[in-house]
């Protein structure tokens, strides 16, 4: 099984109710070995929480 350590960043796609940024933390998965992995373009995910680890799960057409 192969790793990556990967960073949280931040986006402010909300504004409050005093007109401020809101920011949230994203996390970014994009390149080939993602798309070897059968995770293609227009591909389905199921996405869920487990033991404080994130599980992304592709669907089957």
């Amino acid at each position: 099984m192969n790793t990556r350590i990967l960073t949280v960043s931040g986006v402010s796609p909300y504004v409050d109710s005093k007109g401020s940024y809101v920011q949230v933390p994203i996390v970014r998965l994009q390149g080939k070995w993602f798309q070897k992995l059968g995770f293609h373009i227009g591909s389905k995910v199921k996405v869920y929480e487990c033991d404080k680890a994130i599980v992304i799960k592709l669907l089957k057409d």
